[in-house]
């Protein structure tokens, strides 16, 4: 940006304020404003700016010209109204009823009455700033609402599928008329699941994922439980425990549930998953 040779320099408290003149219209030294409103980060407060409401220009400092950032009128006002410093309104009162009207009018800083059509101005800009600020604090507590209820569902599908395993295993009771007899029945039961282990291979040379079918596989020969409703609980158990929703991920996939788990590394949190539903029946079972 090219500046007028005008250079308005004054302060507002302890702290100076430079304002370049560019194309008739002041600019803002971003430096000055950040430190009004307690800004340690120069560049990061010029990011919620719009490209048009920030540049740069040479400016004349005790250690020579340099290129400082630059910000517009709209971009003061926008950094203004979204501090939370004390001192951010006082800013922009002063800057507002004092310092612009009389730049434009005379390209110096001197202090004049308000002019009342800057004022409707900045009445109207901040209006509608505030409608846009309370537009964005309705969408995220939508938002936030959206995601209790999401979860509040999980829970209860997860309660629900859970409730149905017990049930089922409470009334089929394939193998569990001994299980239920004596402590050693029980015994008896976990070692015919060892047995198949050792059947079908050492379980070190095992897959994660042959050991959460082998896992599954026994625990549905013992109970008569479903292949099926053991992976809906343990996919729902999932996406609660671990916020992966394995059916969203295969939607627009070919792959299988299980292979999706796999492809997207959850595969260990499944087994981890399995582990604790067998045992923990196990141990229901056992002390029954």
């Amino acid at each position: 940006m090219v500046a007028d040779k005008s250079l308005s320099v004054f302060s507002y408290g302890n702290n100076q304020i430079r304002i370049v003149l560019i194309d008739g219209e002041p600019w803002f030294v971003a430096k000055d404003v950040c430190n009004v409103l307690e800004h340690s980060d120069v560049s990061m407060a010029c990011q919620r700016l719009k490209s048009y409401e920030k540049g740069t220009s040479i400016v004349c400092t005790p250690g020579g010209n340099q290129e400082m950032a630059i910000i517009s009128e709209s971009g003061l006002y926008r950094l203004v109204l979204t501090s939370r410093k004390p001192q951010a309104e006082p800013f922009q009162d002063w800057v507002c009823q004092e310092v612009l009207p009389s730049i434009r009018q005379t390209g110096r800083y001197e202090v004049q009455p308000p002019q009342p059509k800057a004022q409707g101005e900045l009445i109207l800009m901040l209006a509608q700033e505030a409608v846009e600020r309370d537009k964005r604090i309705n969408a995220l507590e939508a938002e936030h609402n959206e995601t209790r209820h999401e979860m509040a569902m999980i829970k209860s599908q997860l309660a629900d599928t859970t409730g149905r395993l017990d049930r089922q295993a409470a009334e089929w009771r394939i193998g569990f008329d001994m299980l239920q007899k004596t402590k050693q029945e029980a015994w008896d039961a976990l070692d015919l699941l060892q047995s198949d282990w050792k059947n079908s291979k050492e379980i070190a040379q095992l897959t994660t994922r042959s050991r959460i079918n082998l896992l599954v596989r026994s625990f549905c020969k013992l109970t008569g439980v479903s292949y099926k409703d053991v992976f809906t609980n343990f996919y729902l158990q999932l996406k609660y425990r671990y916020h992966y929703d394995v059916k969203a991920r295969a939607r627009n996939s070919r792959r299988t549930l299980i292979d999706q788990v796999e492809q997207d590394g959850q595969i260990e949190n499944l087994y981890l998953i399995a582990l604790q539903f067998f045992y923990g029946w196990m141990g229901k079972n056992q002390n029954g």
